[in-house]
């Protein structure tokens, strides 16, 4: 089962779509947010967590890798860390972060947290999420990746979440192909 495959045409993927974010709110996300935690990443080309990171790094975003087995190995080419755990990762970033924000907020080290993990992962995900100094603005739940308790706890904390879509498809869909990229 791959999480993510190019859209080569009509599926079922736009009857899946179905999210309170609206596009445009996803598109200036996924414009403007630059970097990225993958949760189970794999270090293996094969795999959609590998081919979806270097995707988004070749787009200019800035990827760290979290998984705990991957973690001793060096990253690959655009893969700028692979690391254990998610606050590691919140660390990898915020060592070469200004940690305000234009109109002098805090500014998230992880910007959004896409996840490449069984469903069932997804509570002890979004306590790991919302322990997190400052949170994400998005958690990304790939393809078949979806839990309304985990998701409703990260939605009320002001975290906006897509369930059960492909970021790379997203990508492609609002922002790839309407730059012309």
């Amino acid at each position: 089962n791959s999480f993510c495959t190019l859209l080569t045409g009509a599926t079922d993927y736009e009857a899946k779509m179905a999210t309170p974010l609206s596009d445009a709110a996803l598109t200036a996300l996924l414009r403007h947010s630059r970097r990225i935690a993958v949760l189970g990443y794999s270090a293996t080309p094969s795999r959609a967590s590998n081919s979806v990171s270097a995707y988004m790094a070749s787009n200019g975003h800035r990827v760290v890798g979290v998984n705990p087995a991957a973690a001793s190995a060096a990253p690959p080419a655009g893969i700028a860390a692979v690391v254990p755990t998610l606050a590691a990762a919140y660390e990898t970033f915020a060592i070469t972060l200004d940690a305000k924000s234009a109109d002098g907020g805090a500014q998230p080290a992880i910007e959004i947290v896409d996840v490449f993990r069984n469903p069932e992962a997804l509570p002890g995900i979004a306590a790991e999420v919302l322990e997190l100094p400052v949170k994400p603005r998005l958690v990304f739940l790939q393809e078949g990746v979806t839990h309304a308790a985990a998701e409703a706890s990260l939605r009320a904390a002001g975290i906006d979440v897509v369930s059960d879509r492909c970021i790379l498809k997203e990508h492609q869909r609002l922002v790839a192909l309407a730059s012309g990229l």
